[in-house]
């Protein structure tokens, strides 16, 4: 029985696959800090580096030529290392370095506005979880590293495409995310606090139209 739904389910996506849009996106941050003695000159111990990779996905239903409509799931990992005293005088020693990583998921749905080789988004994150040891947030049973969001977790999307095919596309998107995670650990964070986070990614990627 449960051969025949999974049969039918592939069956009707591919009879209506021709008005669906698969897009995938990337992108890469990198930020680094470093004492040195004069430009290319000795490196010395770093004070603060970051590098995260940014992956997303969507599925979209084309209600016309001008609006799509679906789902996407994002992807981003990283990791950061800084001096736990970057005042220090003592550039040619060692520096004792902390290491954290990141892990963020989002999840939800998106719309697009598309105007000839422009299109505009508008995305919501009904699941955003993020995992930070950078922060050492608390909450009342002690530290904890894993937030969510249950109140605004929104992502903007301005971008451009360049048709390679009849099918394909390549897209470039400057994107711009907001949440406010209130929750470490399933639990309130200690003072009823909450974190906003923001950024502007810079990500570029591949369409496929099924028609």
């Amino acid at each position: 029985m449960k051969k025949l739904i999974i049969a039918a389910l592939l069956a009707s996506i591919s009879l209506t696959a021709k008005d669906f849009t698969v897009t995938t996106n990337g992108g890469l941050s990198m930020l680094q800090q470093q004492v040195k003695e004069e430009v290319g000159g000795q490196n010395f111990p770093t004070l603060y580096n970051y590098a995260e990779i940014n992956m997303n996905m969507e599925m979209r239903y084309n209600l016309n030529k001008y609006v799509s409509a679906g789902a996407y799931i994002r992807y981003d990992f990283g990791n950061r290392q800084y001096a736990s005293s970057p005042n220090s005088t003592e550039y040619s020693g060692i520096t004792y370095i902390i290491d954290t990583d990141l892990e963020e998921f989002w999840f939800g749905p998106i719309i697009k506005g598309h105007y000839k080789n422009v299109f505009l988004g508008l995305g919501y994150g009904l699941s955003a979880k993020r995992v930070d040891n950078f922060l050492g947030l608390s909450n009342d049973d002690g530290f904890g590293n894993s937030l969510t969001t249950n109140s605004i977790a929104w992502l903007i999307q301005l971008g451009g495409k360049f048709e390679i095919n009849e099918n394909l596309d390549f897209n470039i998107i400057m994107e711009y995310r907001v949440r406010y995670y209130d929750k470490v650990n399933g639990l309130n964070i200690r003072g009823d606090y909450v974190i906003g986070t923001q950024n502007i990614t810079p990500m570029a990627g591949i369409s496929y139209n099924f028609d």
